[in-house]
């Protein structure tokens, strides 16, 4: 948690141009908790002023210390849980409207676009990528998001 909280302390500071001191105020927790944190002289924030910094930075405890914030596993057809690719998911989110913003899409079904959106996210990671595949991506959008006539 250390090096993450400390970012996200130190960035909401310089950008509201406040000390540790009067994040503590602002976010009415105890004197020193933050500041001593920030400048290392504790290694962890307890549970209640995490809560608080999270609250006053409008960010969750997750990525306050790191983690994502999106869901980490989905249950597939086979009832099996598979993690899932934060990375890849907003790559193919993006890929998706993008191309429904670019081909002028914009009375198109949505159903349509959520199955386009899964189908090449599944292809991906069954094929073991880093990255969605952009050829089978436009592919599979010019063939499956059409325009409501």
């Amino acid at each position: 948690m250390s090096n993450v909280a400390r970012k996200y302390i130190s960035d909401y500071c310089k950008k509201n141009s406040i000390t540790p001191t009067a994040l503590e105020r602002e976010a009415g927790i105890p004197r020193d908790a933050v500041y001593s944190f920030v400048i290392g002289k504790v290694a962890d924030l307890k549970l209640n002023t995490a809560v608080s910094i999270a609250e006053l930075l409008s960010i969750t405890l997750d990525e306050l210390v790191g983690r994502e914030k999106f869901l980490k596993t989905y249950v597939d057809e086979n009832s099996t849980i598979v993690p899932i690719n934060s990375v890849i998911l907003k790559q193919v989110t993006s890929f998706v409207f993008s191309y429904v913003e670019q081909n002028s899409l914009y009375k198109y079904n949505f159903n349509e676009t959520l199955y386009a959106i899964c189908e090449i996210y599944e292809y991906s990671v069954c094929n073991n990528r880093k990255a969605i595949d952009n050829t089978f991506a436009e592919y599979f959008c010019k063939n499956h998001i059409r325009s409501l006539r």
